[in-house]
């Protein structure tokens, strides 16, 4: 896919002065105005889609920091907000993955906002410190904790799938509290309603920890493609973490798992939160390869340990993404590798590194002429149609020397207009765009590539044929 992970901007605010004048450890609502206020010095109508803490005080559910996000009034951007002793800081930044009408964001599964009556404490809808009682009612949680040391709890709250909490409806506003006991490896999530308090204990045991690692989930996901699908033969093509909160030990709560079916031509993305299948859907983004993953091929915590000495540091708000596939190396586009991500906002640094998922060995940085232009890209070119003559679907391969915006259009031999597809801008390097067949009939086409960038327009065009 084309999303990567996106240029995080960092700017430090002045607290507000009753920001700066209260003690911590405070609730998740505790200073919800300073960072709506610090929000909307970036954007006139932010709405708060998550809010979530690492580390929650047991004894009366408040913490020492509190990650605030929220959405711009661009669908397509949001804003980070983190709360500290010191201050607001905010970071501006575009969402880098997304589905259609269901986006995920940063440190949350956000498809709408949350409701405005949590925000203004309305009666009946739980705050942090509620939602811990709740939890702590619970034989499951005290359970946990009697059976394990140095156990650690973990919030957030966000709107959710409702069939993760066994609720009717669409979608649900719930904290997730997560019980963490790193030595003994084991978890237990529990999902407390928001209105109300309902609380649900997620699995019926503790779980290990390589539940929120890559390869736990390739079993579910792929179940769930041959279903979607109604083919046993899909093929993994890339697997990617969809919010930037990846850890040192390559774990994070939702993955995302990109499967190809050779017999329909098709594509389908199975989303995995907590080691279950929650969503699937057909990539918004064209694809960068059909070919299959490499057998065996190495877990993201291998993966980041790999990159550790010269990419990943531990330290508060640091946001790591992973993605696993062909065509991220630019110095070898057909070569698959881990390309691991990660922004150091207090240190104001970032980091790009590439794994071996055959070895598990570091590869060696991209050559500085392809790290801003993937190779091959010096020049406007176009291969395909593959295949040609085609059935369901033909595929166009093109270059890029610079961002352009692309359209794609197919005329009959008559001159008509048949098919037209306009696929925004896309950045320099190599792409890939599929003809759907269905609809149109046997016979001979032509096929026209316009890419329009800053003060030029590049044309290519051929001929492709369909059968029956």
């Amino acid at each position: 896919m084309r999303a990567t992970l996106p240029v995080l901007v960092v700017l430090f605010l002045t607290a507000s002065p009753a920001f700066a004048q209260q003690g911590l450890p405070i609730t998740a609502r505790e200073h919800l105005d300073d960072a709506l206020q610090a929000a909307q010095g970036e954007d006139p109508d932010p709405q708060l889609l998550a809010v979530s803490a690492d580390s929650l005080d047991l004894d009366d559910g408040t913490s020492s920091s509190w990650t605030y996000l929220f959405g711009g009034s661009d669908a397509d951007s949001s804003l980070v907000v983190l709360q500290h002793s010191t201050g607001a800081r905010v970071r501006g930044t575009a969402l880098a993955e997304d589905v259609p009408d269901r986006p995920f964001a940063l440190r949350g599964f956000t498809p709408s906002p949350i409701p405005q009556d949590w925000i203004d404490g309305a009666s009946g809808w739980f705050g942090s410190d509620r939602a811990l009682e709740r939890v702590e009612a619970l034989d499951a949680a005290g359970n946990f904790r009697s059976n394990h040391d140095n156990v650690t709890i973990s919030a957030r709250l966000a709107s959710l799938p409702a069939d993760l909490v066994n609720l009717g409806g669409e979608e649900v506003t719930a904290w997730l509290v997560t019980y963490a006991a790193r030595a003994d490896d084991a978890f237990q999530v529990f999902a407390v309603v928001a209105d109300g308090g309902n609380v649900v204990s997620l699995f019926n045991e503790p779980r290990s920890f390589a539940f929120l690692k890559a390869q736990t989930s390739d079993f579910a996901a792929r179940q769930a493609a041959r279903d979607s699908l109604e083919t046993d033969e899909v093929n993994l093509t890339a697997v990617a973490s969809v919010i930037p909160d990846l850890s040192a030990r390559g774990e994070t709560i939702l993955w995302r798992y990109t499967f190809y079916a050779p017999e329909q031509d098709a594509f389908l993305d199975a989303y995995v939160l907590y080691g279950s299948v929650v969503y699937t859907a057909t990539p918004r983004r064209e694809p960068l390869t059909q070919e299959p993953l490499p057998f065996g091929w190495i877990d993201s915590d291998r993966a980041m340990q790999a990159a550790a000495d010269t990419l990943f540091r531990e330290e508060p708000g640091a946001l790591a993404q992973a993605r696993l596939t062909s065509g991220l190396y630019p110095d070898s586009p057909d070569r698959a590798a881990w390309k691991i991500d990660v922004v150091r906002p207090q240190a104001d640094t970032s980091g790009t590194a590439y794994v071996d998922p055959e070895t598990g060995a570091l590869i060696e940085p991209p050559t500085a002429s392809n790290r801003d232009v993937p190779p091959q890209a010096a020049r406007f070119t176009v291969s395909g149609p593959r295949p040609n003559p085609f059935r369901r679907a033909a595929a166009l391969r093109f270059t890029l020397p610079a961002p352009a915006a692309v359209t794609v259009t197919v005329f009959d031999v008559m001159g008509r207009l048949v098919r037209r597809r306009s696929l925004g801008r896309r950045p320099a390097g190599a792409q890939q765009v599929r003809v759907q067949g269905k609809g149109l009939p046997a016979g001979v086409y032509v096929y026209r590539i316009t890419a329009k960038g800053s003060g030029s327009a590049r044309v290519a065009t051929g001929k492709m044929a369909r059968v029956r």
